[in-house]
Formats: structure tokens, sequence, C-alpha cells
């Protein structure tokens, strides 16, 4: 018999799952870069890990990330950046978050900008006549608290969400990522092109 537990992360009530014997490679768990970490056993959890998994480590809509070198690092300065945003918050004093953020970066133009186009190329921010002062997307918003809640080794301990297919609309990280117009836009070309 097994006993209800509460997640210390997110506060979640769940029914632990039993530990299976054997580890089985499946669509959802292939690819993954073999983090150290050990997978969250909260399921609510787990499902945060595995959907930042997916914007970090794939390829269509994330960062790409491959698991060499030091991708922690990597994520713990997007982690550090978004927080930070918007970045044209107190430009007027010469001293806006946009500049902290290039000085995390060393100050240098030509990397602030290429990580800014990097964020922005994963939907998490936004901007209107500079990048330079962009802000948080409702994707954003959604992603940077779990990224506050969940360290890089939890994450490579997941695979992707929904055994590798893309997010359903009743996935509530998709409905999170997007505002109302942008869920309909999104799933008008779904049923144009269903591969897309």
């Amino acid at each position: 018999m097994t006993t209800a537990k509460t997640c210390e992360v997110c506060g979640s009530i769940y029914e632990p799952a039993p530990v299976p014997d054997t580890h089985l490679v499946t669509a959802r768990t292939a690819g993954v870069s073999g983090g150290t970490g050990e997978a969250p056993e909260c399921p609510h959890c787990r499902d945060d890990c595995e959907h930042l998994y997916s914007l970090f480590c794939g390829s269509t809509e994330g960062f790409g990330f491959c698991g060499c070198g030091s991708p922690e690092d990597a994520y713990d300065l997007v982690k550090a950046i978004l927080g930070l945003a918007p970045f044209y918050q107190n430009w007027e004093s010469g001293r806006s978050n946009g500049k902290m953020a290039q000085e995390v970066l060393g100050g240098h133009d030509g990397v602030w900008y290429f990580v800014l186009y990097a964020i922005d190329r994963t939907g998490l921010i936004e901007h209107g006549t500079s990048i330079g002062g962009s802000w948080l997307t409702t994707k954003g918003k959604h992603y940077l608290p779990l990224m506050q809640a969940h360290p890089w080794d939890s994450i490579t301990a997941v695979g992707y969400p929904h055994d590798g297919e893309e997010c359903p609309p009743s996935c509530r990280h998709w409905i999170a990522s997007y505002d109302e117009w942008q869920r309909k836009a999104i799933l008008e070309a779904r049923s144009k092109d269903p591969g897309s």
C-alpha cells in the first residue's frame, strides 16, 4: 500500500509510482543527454522537466542543446537573463535591466545580441523596435518560474514530453505558453497541414 506524498517543489499531492526493474528506451527517452540527476518523483514536476527538456534540447522550437560542454551553465545564464526582463525597464536612468543583463554577459555587444537572438527564437521574449528592450512573452512568463524551480540535472534525467510528439491542445504547458489568439492560429495551421 502506498501513501500519498506532497511534492516539496510544487506542492502537488501524488501517489508514488512503482519503480520499474528496467529502464526502457522509448521515443520520449531516446536522445537524453545522460544527466546525472534524478527524475522528479512527482508527476507534475516530471511533466515540467520534460517540457523544459524539450525547450532546451529540442531543435525545432528550442535552443537545441546537445548536452556536451556545460549546458547547465547555459541554462543558468538563460534563467538569469530572463529574470531581468523586461530589459527596457529603468531605461531612462541609464541603468536599464537590459544594461544589467548585458553586464552579466561581460558587456560585449555581440554576445549580448547573440544571446537575445537565441532566446527570441524560442519565443520566450519578444520586442518592438529593438531586441535590446525585449520583454517576456506569455511563454516566457510560464517557463521562467519552472526554470527557477528545477535544476538542470532534473531536466536531463527525463526526456521529451508526450512520447516525443508535439504538445496536444490539452497540454497545460501548451495552453499556458500562448495567448488565446495564438492558440487559435496554431490549431488552424495544424488543421491545414497536419505534419506541421
